[in-house]
């Protein structure tokens, strides 16, 4: 098999050379065509496409030889993603980085750890890079939901959770408007602009803090200004649930400091909090001064399973 860099790489070039592929032949979008491809490799068929040509299906058996695991199928489809955006000139906001990914998957983890399963809901998908890098680090069994008000998303969104093998129920609705709760654990990069006069994040986080199940978590990345910005919302949200920790990202992470975010843990309900967790991350660099910060977290997570 292999090494797990050059599989990422392998399939990222395979996929490529299939979308333009397509393209010359019916004359669609990049995304189509990634879609397109999505279904071949699932179906081995093609919508609407009595045979499929012989160029095409040379390149999907290149691409089913291929040993890979579901990481690296990830990681490939987000660099096809990203091309394909910026072929179709798409912006790209909506595709969580995959270190800022890594850290959501890693709590995750750790509040389920020993858990045989538990529902996962991410309202705001985007292309559902975050949500496959998440199930893939905790081996993710049980239901998944997600929604997105944005088609295009939700066809993309497919392409990542269905080629990882992953049964999710998509909904294309405004999730501020979604009637659906009962979560263990809800998941979200939080996008940042005002919603009908009012700050979306908090919004975001009112709404939702009702739909997770007792027991359960939010795992949410927010702006940095979150706490700063003034709303009736917040209120609501301290009515509703107990804030347990925010972890800080570096600022290294983002091109602009006015960008930088952190991700906060949510509980439902009113619940003492002995010891709010709160981690200021250094960057990755600085490996001794992150390795303290993930040992703080560990304890944080292990008190938290005694409780």
């Amino acid at each position: 098999m292999k090494q797990p860099t050059e599989q990422s790489v392998v399939l990222f070039q395979l996929f490529d050379e299939y979308i333009l592929l397509y393209q010359e032949l019916f004359v669609v979008s990049s995304l189509t065509a990634m879609y397109q491809m999505s279904r071949h490799i699932l179906f081995n068929e093609l919508p609407n496409i009595d045979e499929i040509p012989e160029a095409l299906q040379s390149l999907m058996e290149q691409i089913r030889d291929e040993s890979f695991d579901k990481e690296e199928l990830r990681k490939a489809l987000v660099a096809t993603t990203l091309k394909a955006y910026r072929t179709d000139q798409i912006a790209n906001s909506e595709m969580t980085p995959d270190s800022i990914s890594l850290l959501v998957g890693y709590v995750v983890s750790k509040y389920f750890e020993g858990t045989q399963s538990f529902s996962l809901c991410d309202p705001v998908v985007g292309t559902a890079s975050m949500l496959t890098a998440v199930a893939n680090m905790v081996k993710h069994r049980g239901d998944i939901m997600a929604m997105d008000s944005n088609w295009d998303q939700i066809q993309t969104a497919r392409v990542f959770t269905d080629l990882a093998g992953y049964d999710v129920d998509f909904i294309l609705e405004d999730c501020l408007k979604s009637n659906a709760e009962g979560f263990d654990c809800i998941i979200a990069d939080v996008p940042v602009y005002i919603y009908d006069d009012d700050y979306f994040p908090h919004r975001f986080i009112a709404h939702w803090v009702s739909k997770i199940a007792p027991g359960g978590v939010m795992v949410a990345v927010i702006p940095n200004d979150f706490f700063d910005v003034e709303s009736v919302f917040k209120d609501e949200i301290l009515q509703q649930a107990s804030l347990v920790g925010l972890i800080s990202l570096p600022a290294d992470m983002f091109v602009d400091h006015k960008l930088q975010k952190s991700i906060l843990l949510v509980e439902p309900g009113e619940r003492k909090v002995n010891d709010f967790l709160l981690v200021d991350l250094p960057r990755l660099e600085e490996k001794e001064e992150f390795q303290l910060a993930i040992q703080r977290m560990e304890a944080w997570f292990k008190k938290e399973k005694q409780q």
